[in-house]
């Protein structure tokens, strides 16, 4: 239900950028099940291919409630893990929920026009001040070309400021990337998995088609979701074992935003 949406706009998005859609597809392939990537790779190629504008808001209005629901059960667990209350009442959850899922939307299509057009904009400054392409190193040109390390980079930084953003609790950064390292190797790890059990073992299952995708895909978010919060849980205990305490964040934003709430009610 949170997800096809947010597919929905950042494909919309994405496609306004006229980026080559082989070149996003094959970002996606390297950590979604091949089952899974090869029933929804029609989709996300619509997807990426309209761009129009009539889909996109209605992406938007659909996503402002399934955001309030996924940001809020993400935000409520961790929370939990680092022993805080959620002192925000409904409408105000519902605001950061909405302001955090467009902030991660942001930073997906921004990851991925970066990727993308890297090379380009490189060409473009080498055309622009007349320099030879033997002043760009190597390495540049061999991290461009590894699909493998950009992707778990861009997977990583969304895992570090989802784990920093979201929570309730005074959290530092250098306690953050704990976490986000588990839950970034754990999420290659499990979708290899799932792609070697679809390939070997799970042939009935897949026989039938769209259903027995729909089936494996809830497996994978079931066990994805599942590791997001061990990897906040693992935050928590890195953190509180070196701090000794877990603050919650200050209420002056939150007092703030009921003060404009009310003001506009009046």
């Amino acid at each position: 239900m949170s997800i096809a949406p947010i597919i929905l706009i950042a494909g919309n998005i994405v496609a306004r950028f006229n980026l080559k859609t082989g070149q996003i597809l094959a970002y996606a392939q390297e950590f979604i099940p091949s089952n899974i990537y090869q029933t929804f790779k029609p989709i996300l190629v619509s997807f990426l291919s309209s761009g129009g504008s009539g889909s996109l808001s209605i992406g938007i209005v659909v996503t402002i409630w399934s955001a309030s629901q996924i940001i809020a059960a993400i935000r409520r667990s961790l929370n939990e893990a680092y022993g805080v209350k959620n002192a925000q009442g409904a409408i105000v959850t519902r605001l950061m929920a909405f302001v955090l899922t467009l902030g991660l939307l942001v930073l997906i299509v921004g990851l991925s026009v970066f990727f993308t057009l890297s090379q380009v904009i490189m060409d473009a400054i080498l055309q622009m001040t007349h320099t030879s392409e033997a002043f760009i190193p190597s390495w540049w040109s061999q991290l461009l070309a590894n699909k493998n390390l950009i992707t778990f980079v861009g997977m990583f930084t969304v895992a570090m400021l989802l784990y920093y953003f979201v929570p309730n609790a005074k959290v530092k950064l250098r306690y953050v990337w704990p976490g986000a390292l588990v839950t970034t190797i754990g999420w290659i790890v499990i979708s290899q998995g799932f792609r070697i059990y679809v390939e070997l073992f799970a042939r009935r299952v897949t026989s039938y088609q769209t259903i027995g995708s729909l089936i494996v895909l809830m497996f994978w978010l079931n066990f994805s979701g599942i590791l997001l919060m061990f990897g906040g849980v693992v935050n928590a205990t890195v953190q509180e074992w070196f701090e000794k305490n877990i603050e919650p964040k200050s209420p002056r934003v939150m007092r703030r935003l009921r003060r404009r709430i009310k003001y506009f009610r009046k």
